[in-house]
């Protein structure tokens, strides 16, 4: 029998002996540790995306505790007998399932999946702040099937309708990414400190639940066919924690980052250059039509400084009389990238204020499948089918995909051709070693003078922590 490696396993703080619970049946203790193990992944995953978007029709259930778990990956786990493990910890107290009105396994619709919940009392333990403990699983079949449904989701990933194949570039920043380490003592230390200052239990356990992991190689991949976006763990920290890492072998080297101001305005007021679209968003072509009718309107040629500038959520705030940046900025896109008919705070007078630019954002909210044939496999619902109609996603599909090649993929590749790695990117930022800090600034700028582009302006925080 060929060696294989012991792999570690999450399971709740105070879940009772699983061995002992295990002995004189028939289930195998490491399959339950598998089991438990993967409702620690799906709470960090699920958590992650649900619980930032209220309309998501999984949310309310995440809140309550309860994650889907496809069927398939606890058949992958614990074999077809895996109801019976279900109905064994069910049994003993250690999770339970969301019941309806009418049956006892509740789904959401578009989801075909049970909801399940580890028992909130196992989540708990005296003297200290975290909700699960590590384990190893050393059994040979329960090793190999947890290898395989790691495998099977990678593969499901590539060749999901909703995700797209790395390339190389892509490769290479997620094997950059995997040497992101923790420190995570001074996480303990300061999630205390944080507590006595503000006199309030803030609730980081589920973040630093997924530090650990990160910490201890949990890491996926995917590039989303929409925006063509890299995604994993790491992009999902929130930002407080992030001034706790570092990358393996530069414990002692603390980290910078820089990203892009109003980096959503910026990327949207490239879309009037011809140049920019054909050589980085050539299915975007018929914006060009478009954007050469409004192109030298005063309104348009202001919007373009002011987003480049970094002013613009500024400008809007004081046009608008509201109160804080963050309010103009929340308000300004909105508008933005609603659909054309939305009715929303602010959109007449920025009609009034930038007749030219709405004129522009609508034109390309209302291009079609006819004139953009891509589109009908890029909107889609979960399920991979159509968006049929989602023409307003136009512009928040050509922004992201211009961020997501511009800066990620050809910004990325400049610093690893001028050798300042490691480093890692979030969307529009970027995170490296202190000692690279002028370097990658360096970089970032001369980009910006080859593609004969106005620079944006970039927030530097050095050293991050």
């Amino acid at each position: 029998m060929e060696k294989i490696e012991p792999k570690t396993t999450y399971i709740p703080i105070s879940c009772p002996n699983i061995d002992d619970m295990t002995s004189g049946t028939d289930y195998k203790a490491d399959k339950v540790r598998a089991m438990l193990h993967q409702l620690f992944l799906a709470r960090l995953a699920q958590g992650a995306y649900i619980g930032k978007n209220k309309k998501h029709p999984m949310n309310h259930i995440y809140a309550e505790g309860y994650v889907a778990l496809d069927s398939t990956i606890l058949r992958s786990l614990l074999s077809s007998y895996y109801k019976k493990y279900i109905s064994f910890l069910i049994e003993k107290g250690i999770i339970q399932t969301r019941a309806s009105s009418s049956s006892p396994a509740a789904y959401t619709p578009g989801y075909a999946c049970i909801h399940y919940k580890i028992n909130p009392e196992l989540l708990f333990a005296k003297g200290t702040r975290r909700h699960f403990r590590k384990e190893e699983v050393t059994d040979y079949c329960t090793v190999k099937a947890v290898d395989k449904t790691a495998e099977n989701y990678r593969i499901s990933n590539a060749v999901n309708a909703r995700s797209v194949a790395l390339e190389p570039i892509h490769k290479k920043l997620f094997s950059m990414e995997k040497q992101i380490r923790f420190n995570l003592d001074d996480i303990d230390y300061w999630l205390e400190n944080l507590k006595r200052e503000n006199n309030t239990d803030i609730d980081f356990s589920d973040e630093v639940e997924k530090l650990h992991a990160i910490h201890d190689g949990y890491f996926y991949q995917k590039v989303d066919v929409f925006g063509n976006r890299l995604y994993s763990p790491l992009k999902s920290v929130k930002s407080e924690l992030r001034q706790f890492m570092y990358f393996e072998g530069m414990e002692g080297e603390q980290l910078s980052n820089f990203d892009i101001k109003n980096s959503q305005l910026y990327f949207l007021s490239l879309l009037f250059n011809p140049k920019i679209v054909n050589e980085f968003l050539p299915e975007f072509a018929p914006i060009n039509t478009i954007a050469a009718n409004y192109f030298d309107t005063e309104d348009v040629q202001a919007f373009i400084r002011y987003a480049t500038n970094g002013n613009i959520y500024t400008k809007w705030q004081n046009y608008r009389g509201l109160k804080t940046r963050d309010l103009a900025k929340n308000e300004l896109i909105g508008i933005l990238f609603s659909k054309v008919t939305a009715r929303r705070e602010g959109v007449n007078e920025f009609k009034e204020l930038l007749p030219n630019v709405k004129a522009f954002l609508d034109g390309v909210k209302l291009l079609t499948e006819t004139e953009l044939p891509f589109i009908t496999k890029t909107y889609l619902h979960l399920n991979g089918d159509y968006k049929v109609g989602h023409f307003h996603a136009n512009l928040s599909c050509a922004t992201q995909r211009l961020e997501s090649r511009m800066f990620t993929k050809l910004f990325g590749q400049k610093l690893l051709d001028a050798k300042i790695q490691p480093f890692f990117t979030v969307h529009d930022s970027i995170y490296y070693p202190n000692s690279y800090s002028k370097k990658a600034v360096e970089v970032f700028n001369q980009m910006f003078v080859e593609l004969d582009i106005p620079k944006p302006q970039i927030k530097i925080q050095t050293p991050f922590f």
